[in-house]
């Protein structure tokens, strides 16, 4: 059971860094996904960031109550630029 909540949290890292504005946010090398909801509640971040931290966590857990509230997809869609749109739309074909 240990190695299977290792590799998710190592895809999940990969997807993290998918995303170009994740490439130095905490918990993006190796994922966690407390240090992402701190970072995205207290830290002053862009809106991009924050979009892809929800979204990030929707996928870890869509059912917690983050502290940096739920992912929305429209609010994301008109953030997200080109290459975000398009780490959203590889993860989407095949989660």
């Amino acid at each position: 059971m240990k190695a299977k909540a290792l590799d998710l949290e190592k895809k999940m890292a990969t997807l993290a860094r998918s995303f170009p504005c994740m490439a130095k946010a905490p918990g993006a090398k190796l994922w966690d996904s407390n240090a992402f909801d701190h970072w995205a509640y207290d830290a002053p971040i862009s809106r991009c960031e924050l979009v892809t931290v929800r979204f990030l966590l929707a996928v870890w857990d869509r059912d917690f109550n983050w502290k940096c509230s739920r992912f929305d997809l429209m609010d994301a869609m008109s953030i997200w630029d080109e290459q975000h749109r398009a780490a959203f739309l590889a993860w989407a074909r095949d989660p």
